[in-house]
């Protein structure tokens, strides 16, 4: 992946947001093309949801023991790093997987 000059700010289930529902967010994000400094914003009802980085081993596992990190304010936003961008978009997969499994 190549970093851009230009970030591109992209809402997670685009209009629907962050829920738990009939989004197949692993769907939603292989019609994007993420690059370094883009902003992954996850938009939500922080009353009963919430967003969180997990390891790759809690991904294929599907549990949650020990997060990485929580976010919790509705409207949260994740930047994609350098040399960390894979990584991260492994584990939006995961938090992906994650909310499916609770439908």
């Amino acid at each position: 992946m190549v970093a851009s000059t230009t970030a591109v700010v992209y809402e997670v289930g685009d209009s629907q947001g962050w829920i738990i529902g009939n989004i197949d967010y692993s769907q939603w994000a292989s019609t994007k093309n993420f690059h370094v400094n883009d902003i992954l914003v996850f938009n939500y009802n922080n009353k009963y949801h919430n967003v969180m980085q997990v390891s790759k081993q809690e991904y294929e596992s599907c549990t949650i023991t020990n997060p990485i990190a929580t976010f919790n304010t509705g409207k949260d936003l994740l930047l994609f790093k350098p040399m960390v961008i894979i990584t991260m978009f492994v584990e939006f997969l995961a938090i992906a997987k994650l909310v499916r499994n609770f439908i």
